[in-house]
């Protein structure tokens, strides 16, 4: 064979390799969102070495020291697209770094819709906010946007006794007293604990352990909670009275279970999914 048609060989291999790291790097920033919502660390060593001694076992030209050369920078590379990009309220950074561990990019800010603002434009994967207190309500802005918007809830944290920004617009919490047999609260009133909630764009796959938010138009709330809703276990429900045509229901399960989409299916034009996301 020709050097012309070796090298042509070559290049066709080339192209292949490209191909086959551009499907693993896209695994790699699957992983890298699992790991976040299951609370996981980003770098796992062990693994690595799993992966080293598992392709040093298969008959090739390769050695291990070969092997660990190659791989070492398909690992740097892999680790270089999990890290994310994290945009977070400056009160909120505590709870986020709880999340996300230390080696993501954060970028601070003073004001819920600073913090929504990199994520909107596409420049963060996720942004954390603030949306509840539960001395002092919703934060308006963040329960407006979690409603009018395609970013769903994937994650949230619970962080007791917090200075919080003195900028937030608090929205006063209602828990309606006709659906207390069925409806509570799992925020405790006695003590200031704050939620804050990890928004992005993905779904998260069903873990068994999940939690699903839903924002449910007032006027259907009689007929589902009567004839469909109170066959589920319920977490919380509120009512926002800035916003006051629509109810944020809390309830156990994924979005994907038949219980769930079957009340998806009977009130879609009532219901807007907020996120499923693991419960803390």
């Amino acid at each position: 064979m020709s050097l012309e048609k070796l090298r042509s060989e070559i290049d066709r291999i080339d192209d292949e390799i490209i191909r086959l790291l551009s499907q693993r790097i896209e695994v790699a920033k699957k992983i890298g969102k699992v790991k976040i919502t299951k609370n996981m660390p980003l770098h796992n060593e062990s693994r690595e070495q799993d992966i080293i001694k598992r392709l040093s076992a298969i008959d090739s030209l390769l050695n291990k020291n070969a092997i660990e050369s190659i791989y070492s920078a398909i690992f740097a590379v892999s680790k270089n697209v999990e890290i994310q990009k994290v945009s977070c309220l400056n009160s909120a950074y505590k709870a986020a770094n709880s999340k996300f561990g230390g080696i993501c990019e954060y970028t601070l800010h003073n004001t819920i819709s600073a913090t929504i603002l990199p994520l909107e434009k596409g420049d963060v994967s996720y942004a954390v906010i603030l949306l509840e207190s539960s001395k002092n309500g919703f934060a308006s802005e963040a329960f407006e946007f979690i409603r009018r918007t395609n970013f769903k809830i994937v994650a949230e944290i619970l962080v007791d006794e917090l200075s919080v920004e003195s900028n937030i617009n608090w929205c006063y919490k209602q828990e309606n007293a006709k659906y207390k047999d069925v409806v509570f609260s799992k925020i405790p009133i006695l003590d200031d604990v704050f939620r804050f909630v990890v928004v992005s764009d993905f779904k998260n796959q069903k873990s068994g352990f999940d939690k699903t938010s839903i924002f449910v138009d007032l006027e259907c709330i009689d007929d589902l909670l009567e004839n469909f809703i109170c066959d589920i276990k319920k977490l919380n429900i509120m009512q926002s009275s800035n916003y006051s045509n629509y109810l944020l229901i809390d309830i156990e399960g994924h979005i994907d279970d038949f219980d769930i989409s079957e009340l998806f299916c009977k009130y879609k034009n009532a219901l807007k999914w907020a996120g499923s996301y693991l419960k803390n």
